[in-house]
């Protein structure tokens, strides 16, 4: 899939959904810093209420020291926050500040507002920290594995993602990235200090002037809401450049070569971003903030994959341990995809076959051999689908399989590998045939009592004749029946699997070598039902019960 809008659109669809995603956090985010401002107002109230003459404090009286009461209550609440700051990772700095105060036998009134007000903050700024950083490791992740999704289903074609490591991702978002070599959690950390102190003078001032609560409240407040947008733009800023970086990784290691600027057209989109939409670079090329986003503060332009008409997405991309690859089916689901090429779940629901590999020349495109597996498949009841799971379907073209010194040009099951090999030019009706030689060797169909009765009877009597035309095989023979659905159904094979000759000790041919009979039923069971039903209904109702059971 070489279509260049194709990726585009997929490209603008997966920045809608990081935006939603960065929109989700934002808005939690931004109820953590409503509920400290909450908080803080409380507590400001709480303070005034009790130590403010006519709504209104001096410095000098703001100074005073607490009473005893007043002490032993800020020093439980103290604890508290000793308590809930060893739970929470809060700043050891800060948890020893608390431990001095605690200690203290005076401590002014003013001092234990400044200290409830510095604890809410230092709460809030531990959550920030926490879940900012996990946020842009989800991001990293998500960005990485949905790229790798997207680039497989679009070319058809897929192998095993290795699992990101976490500990990894997160020595790549502690490198500083921009021009003063902050990082986002150095960031945090500024914001912090800077909002404590200008809360700390907004404070004082506001005391010192005498502002009636409401107004010193109200002031606050609007320095916490001015705190509450630089969170944002750091959570949109960070998000944007380690999904760029996933991005990068995950085009370096699926194969892309070169990749385009998509940036998102309308009102608010920037000059910058405007001129470089369509610009289409080598992966060599790729450099966060100048050939690729983000390009500015709050930056919504992404990047797309970019493949010339030669370029082989599967040849060149292969990572999975026996440098083949597999097909994936178009409208696999990115759960599936992940449950089994990157968690490789056991429990993964997927019902397709547990890969189709791909062992082809480079004139060879395999696309109408897909669909043939892929329509056999969707035929099959889910327990056949089930044990297709964990069979390999390869599918191979002219002179590409040697066996016994000759060259294999047909479809056939290989039972010791448990491998089904298509060959090129195969239809449906040779994949169900295929399918049926796979059901007949883990069913244990070939010596089931019942199913050799239902084979010999009715072939009492039969005429031997020569088959011609098989280059795969020698010492080909057949029987004719009425039973048989098709000249391919009598067909009789050297040996047997134990390898006893066709010939029996009688002179009668050994019916144990009708190597077709099951899996030439089986076909028609599903494309002619009917058929078999007239030709033969003891078979039709015996794969019937097999393959419900």
């Amino acid at each position: 899939m070489n279509n260049s809008d194709y990726w585009i659109k997929r490209a603008e669809e997966l920045k809608k959904a990081e935006i939603i995603n960065e929109s989700k956090y934002v808005e939690q985010l931004k109820k953590e810093y409503e509920r400290a401002v909450f908080e803080i107002q409380k507590e400001t109230r709480n303070w005034l209420a009790r130590f403010a003459v006519n709504n209104q404090i001096s410095l000098n009286e703001a100074k005073k020291w607490l009473n005893a009461n007043e002490l032993k209550e800020l020093k439980w609440n103290v604890k508290e926050y000793i308590k809930h700051g060893e739970e929470n990772g809060i700043d050891l700095k800060w948890k020893k500040e608390l431990e001095n105060a605690s200690s203290k036998f005076h401590i002014s009134r003013l001092e234990s507002l400044q200290l409830e007000i510095q604890n809410e903050i230092e709460k809030l700024s531990s959550k920030e920290q926490i879940n900012t950083e996990n946020f842009i490791i989800d991001t990293y992740k998500n960005t990485y594995y949905k790229q790798a999704y997207e680039l497989q289903k679009g070319h058809n074609v897929a192998f095993q993602v290795a699992s990101l490591d976490t500990s990894s991702i997160k020595k790549v978002i502690s490198r500083p990235w921009t021009a003063d070599s902050y990082t986002f959690s150095d960031r945090i950390w500024k914001n912090k200090n800077l909002l404590l102190d200008t809360l700390q003078k907004e404070l004082t001032q506001s005391i010192i002037r005498g502002k009636a609560p409401d107004e010193m409240i109200e002031k606050i407040s609007k320095v916490m809401g001015v705190n509450k947008n630089k969170a944002a733009t750091l959570v949109m800023t960070e998000s944007a450049f380690f999904s760029s970086v996933a991005r990068k990784e995950c085009f370096k290691d699926l194969g892309v070569e070169q990749y385009e600027i998509v940036a998102t057209l309308d009102s608010h989109t920037s000059d910058i971003c405007r001129e470089l939409d369509g610009k289409v670079f080598k992966m060599s090329e790729y450099k966060e903030g100048t050939t690729a986003p983000p390009f500015h503060v709050r930056c919504r332009s992404t990047t797309a994959p970019y493949f010339n008409d030669e370029f082989e997405f599967g040849e060149r991309a292969a990572r999975n341990e026996n440098g083949k690859t597999y097909y994936v089916p178009s409208n696999i689901t990115y759960e599936e995809w992940k449950a089994k090429y990157v968690d490789n779940s056991e429990k993964s629901d997927i019902m397709t076959p547990n890969y189709i590999r791909m062992n082809i020349t480079n004139t060879f495109n395999p696309k109408n051999e897909v669909e043939a597996i892929n329509s056999a498949i969707m035929e099959m009841p889910k327990n056949v689908q089930e044990d297709l799971r964990n069979t390999t379907i390869e599918i191979f073209s002219k002179g590409q399989i040697i066996r016994n010194g000759k060259e294999i040009n047909v479809s056939f099951y290989d039972r010791n590998e448990d491998v089904i090999y298509i060959y090129q030019g195969a239809s449906k009706s040779e994949v169900i045939h295929e399918i049926g030689h796979l059901i007949e060797t883990k069913y244990k169909i070939l010596d089931n009592p019942e199913y050799i009765n239902i084979r010999n009877k009715g072939l009492e009597n039969y005429s031997i004749y020569s088959v011609k035309d098989l280059k795969n095989y020698s010492n080909i023979k057949g029987i004719k029946s009425n039973k048989f659905i098709s000249e391919q159904q009598g067909r009789v094979y050297y040996k047997d699997l134990m390898g006893n000759s066709y010939i029996a000790n009688n002179q009668k041919i050994n019916l144990n070598c009708l190597g077709e009979y099951f899996s030439e039923g089986f076909r028609e069971y599903f494309e002619n039902p009917t058929n078999l039903k007239s030709k033969d209904i003891e078979l039709f109702k015996f794969i019937e019960r097999k393959l419900n059971k």
